[in-house]
């Protein structure tokens, strides 16, 4: 048997088995890898189980809207030719991305992804130029960064952050803590309960239909800040200034500073050159 063995016939089967067995294992890593690795497609894809989302859409416009689904369901709207939408999860957070072909200059107009997702998903955009819309969504993390897309969060609560270049923000029936950044853009509240820290460079702030519940700053450069408040002005406490503007809480009114109230809640408005209003809900017409 030794003989028989090691003879240089039983010598070569050995070493061709070895070989079929080394590359039956090497297909086999190859295939784990590529299951784990990123995927390239136009279609509706879903991730069960995902719990985040982070989000870098280039020049596609977003829309994620809260669902009763298990995971995260990603839908491509009029993508055009060349374009492909990576995504991955790794973890439990799906990672989007969409990459254009070589030498495409034009901007798509309607190339949209729309995201359903469990209504407490952790939810990150960045790197992306369109539009973007959140709507009923209950998490304590939303961070939206976007240049010059317009920015839409309706219906929704928890831990806004939304940081853009020069792009408008429109914050509708929204509950819980917000920081808005914009450039020369208008910032928009409508039936908002929380504490909010909002800082445009050139553009308006203005708001209806709102309950601070929390200390809060409003900051424009050159833009008027006209807030209308739900909150009796006994429980706030105003510290506002303007270097040209009027400045004006309810009936009382000053130019350059304005200090009123000595409630718990501390809201500051501060404008270079725009008038800045602290109104009562039930007085505006």
């Amino acid at each position: 048997m030794r003989n028989r063995l090691g003879s240089p016939f039983y010598r070569a089967i050995f070493r061709l088995t070895a070989t079929r067995l080394t590359v039956a294992v090497i297909a086999l890593l190859t295939v784990a890898v590529s299951c784990s690795a990123p995927v390239s497609s136009t279609g509706v894809v879903s991730y069960p189980g995902a719990k985040a989302l982070n989000v870098n859409a280039g020049t596609f416009s977003v829309v994620v809207r809260g669902s009763d689904n298990a995971g995260i369901v990603i839908v491509p709207e009029a993508v055009p030719d060349g374009f492909t939408i990576v995504h991955e999860m790794v973890d439990d957070t799906v990672h989007v991305r969409v990459e254009k072909p070589i030498g495409f200059l034009r901007t798509p107009t309607n190339a949209r992804i729309v995201f359903l997702v469990p209504r407490g998903t952790l939810i990150t955009t960045s790197g992306t130029v369109g539009a973007v819309t959140v709507t009923g969504i209950s998490s304590e993390h939303i961070a939206v960064q976007t240049s010059t897309g317009a920015v839409r969060v309706t219906e929704s609560s928890g831990t806004l952050a939304v940081t853009a270049t020069d792009a408008t923000v429109d914050i509708e029936d929204v509950r819980g803590a917000i920081e808005v950044r914009t450039g020369n853009a208008n910032v928009e509240f409508t039936g908002f309960r929380g504490s909010a820290a909002v800082t445009t460079s050139g553009g308006s702030i203005t708001a209806s239909r709102v309950a601070i519940t929390g200390d809060s700053t409003f900051r424009s450069g050159t833009g008027d800040i006209d807030l209308a408040l739900e909150n009796g002005f006994d429980s706030i406490r105003f510290v506002l200034n303007s270097s040209r503007g009027v400045l004006r809480v309810g009936g009382n009114t000053a130019s350059r500073s304005l200090t009123y109230g000595t409630g718990p809640i501390t809201i500051e408005g501060h404008s270079s050159g725009g008038n800045v209003f602290f109104r009562r809900e039930t007085d505006v017409q």
